[in-house]
C-alpha cells in the first residue's frame, strides 16, 4: 500500500521508468480488457492519433485506474514481455498507437518501445 501510495505520487516521467523497470523484473506487465479487446484512451500527445493503450505494473493499479476513471466491464489482463515484443510492437506501430505508461488520471507518457 505504501508503495502504490509513493508511486502515483511520481510524476509521469518517474511512473514509466518505475514501469519499464518492474517489468524487466517481472517478464509482463498488465492492460484492461474487455471480451472486445483492450482499453484505448484518446490522447493529444502528438504521435497517438490512433490511441493509446493504458499498461500498469500489477493488477492492483490497472483496477485502481479503472475505478477512478469509472471504466466498467473491464479486467486486467496480463500479457508478457514475449507477447509484447513478437506482436505488440507491430500492432502498435501498424495502428499509430502507443502505450500510456502508469496513468494517474489524465497524466502519463506515451510510447513504443521497441522491446520490453
Amino acid at each position: 500500500k505504501k508503495e502504490r501510495d509513493a508511486v502515483l505520487k511520481l510524476n509521469a516521467e518517474y511512473r514509466r521508468a518505475f514501469f519499464e523497470e518492474k517489468v524487466k523484473q517481472n517478464g509482463c506487465f498488465f492492460i484492461l480488457a474487455d471480451d472486445d479487446g483492450p482499453v484505448v484512451i484518446q490522447d493529444d500527445a502528438e504521435g497517438a492519433e490512433g490511441g493509446v493503450v493504458p499498461v500498469f505494473t500489477d493488477e492492483g493499479f490497472a483496477k485502481a485506474f479503472a475505478e477512478s476513471m469509472k471504466i466498467g466491464g473491464v479486467e486486467p489482463r496480463k500479457v508478457s514481455t514475449e507477447a509484447y515484443n513478437k506482436s505488440w510492437v507491430p500492432m502498435l506501430r501498424d495502428n499509430k498507437m502507443e502505450l500510456g505508461f502508469m496513468p494517474v488520471g489524465d497524466e502519463f507518457e506515451t510510447g513504443v518501445p521497441d522491446s520490453l
